[in-house]
């Protein structure tokens, strides 16, 4: 899914590869799954001249996650901070342990605020020679556009609708819950491999589906039906739990840390899918699809004004909110109108 342009024109880059890129575009694994392999293929690239055994191995412990001169920077939150961008400039300015060159992969670079962005600038303009850094956002902030001007930008288009429903049911989605997923994660093949990992797709649908019902504009109802989502979500993410780490083990504390972000990403994964349900269920009301013909102009207002609270409770989920606060201040203020 996402095309085949993008990676001929990493392919090409391979030979004489420039200092800085930004992948954009299809959210998710994707990209990341995208850069660990140009990473890999880079440091092998750089071996090449030595063995073909040399270029094999740099390839493979790249690919492992294990390479040292293939680092990847990954913000333990929901926003690249100014801790993980000082991480980015002091890797930079090391010397490559192994290989001819040294690649560090950025993860989530549009979730910086301007002034993290802004820091990292003269480290992409000018990386040392042997450096290589890679950006990945889903999309790029206006006041992001000085550091992306210095990089060689790779577009990764979304799947359309079409070709995610199809993923979904050849991955043994029915297909009614493929057809509405598909649409709920807006081309995002991670959260739709997300989705399919939390099991129980066709109830985590009608439970979203059903919330405009469950709703009777008063604070109990609201709450009753945060729990119940709560609870849905922590199903969900139950898989991605951490395991308790040992303090005294290195590998043990990373390995903990990686497990407590997956699981933040799957709550969060699992909230915009749901808040993305909803909208589709008011955008019927707007539509008037469900019966056919035009909705009454009451019943559109109530319908815009819900879906642009689940835009803003979207946008809202990279500042790291209270997510049962969240949920409630959203669920008292949606319309119980949704069919």
């Amino acid at each position: 899914m996402g095309g085949e342009e993008p990676l001929r024109q990493l392919e090409a880059a391979l030979a004489a590869p420039l200092h800085a890129y930004l992948f954009t575009g299809t959210p998710g694994g994707d990209k990341r799954a995208v850069a660990r392999t140009f990473a890999a293929e880079l440091l092998a690239a750089a071996a090449a001249e030595e063995t073909p055994e040399a270029a094999e191995r740099h390839r493979r412990r790249a690919l492992a996650g294990v390479h040292p001169d293939a680092v990847l920077v990954e913000p333990e939150g929901r926003a690249l901070l100014a801790a993980d961008a000082t991480s980015i400039i002091t890797e930079a300015a090391r010397r490559p342990l192994e290989a001819a060159r040294k690649v560090i992969v950025c993860d989530r670079f549009g979730t910086a605020t301007p002034e993290v962005a802004a820091s990292l600038l003269k480290t992409i303009e000018e990386p040392p020679p042997a450096t290589i850094i890679v950006l990945l956002a889903d999309d790029v902030p206006p006041s992001h556009g000085t550091v992306a001007s210095r990089c060689v930008t790779v577009r990764f288009p979304a799947p359309s609708a079409e070709e995610m429903r199809d993923w979904l049911v050849a991955s043994g989605v029915p297909a009614g819950p493929a057809r509405q997923a598909a649409r709920a994660v807006a081309g995002d093949p991670e959260r739709a491999r997300d989705l399919i990992a939390g099991g129980n797709l066709a109830e985590r649908l009608e439970a979203w589906w059903s919330v405009p019902e469950r709703l009777d504009g008063t604070g109990a109802r609201a709450a009753a039906a945060v729990a119940e989502l709560r609870a849905l979500i922590d199903s969900v993410a139950a898989e991605s739990q951490p395991k308790a780490a040992d303090p005294a083990d290195p590998a043990d504390r990373a390995e903990g840390q990686r497990r407590d972000r997956r699981r933040r990403r799957a709550r969060d994964a699992e909230l915009r899918f749901g808040f993305a349900v909803l909208a589709e269920r008011y955008r019927r009301d707007l539509t008037g699809a469900a019966g056919g013909a035009g909705s009454s102009p009451a019943v559109a207002a109530q319908a815009a004004e819900a879906i642009d609270r689940l835009r803003s409770a979207t946008a809202a989920l990279v500042r790291n909110p209270d997510e049962k606060l969240l949920l409630q201040n959203l669920l008292l203020h949606l319309p119980r109108r949704g069919t």
